[in-house]
């Protein structure tokens, strides 16, 4: 026969209970950190044309799909504003292509709307 007193061990599940949410609210804040939207403008004012731009964790060398519309260029004197650019940190890295395959590479913070310049004096990175 079984003893209908049986005590069940209440201190366990509520330490356990008490150790997920305090995981829970320290984790929620961070998944929400990694998840900001930044408003980036680039400007071209160098005498190249601009074929693609990318962007890219300042940690890591995995870029994103070409930010510019398909079949599109940025001319001198041209502007294009990336909207809803998801970053996992406070800055980002935009990388401009020119037409001769070079890039340019910039480091932006995100914590409000950045512009970026690309002038004739811009430093390209050629592969050479």
């Amino acid at each position: 026969m079984k003893n209908s007193n049986a005590r069940i061990p209440y201190g366990r599940s509520w330490s356990a209970l008490l150790v997920a949410l305090l995981c829970g609210l320290v984790v929620a804040p961070l998944a929400s950190h990694a998840r900001l939207q930044a408003t980036i403008t680039l400007t071209n004012n160098s005498s190249r044309e601009i074929t693609h731009v990318y962007t890219s964790p300042t940690d890591r060398k995995e870029w994103s799909e070409d930010r510019l519309p398909e079949g599109s260029k940025l001319l001198t004197g041209e502007s294009v504003t990336l909207s809803n650019v998801i970053t996992e940190n406070d800055q980002i890295k935009i990388i401009a292509e020119d037409k001769e395959g070079c890039f340019m590479y910039s480091v932006v913070s995100c914590a409000e709307p950045a512009t970026l310049i690309v002038n004739n004096s811009t430093p390209r990175d050629c592969g050479n």
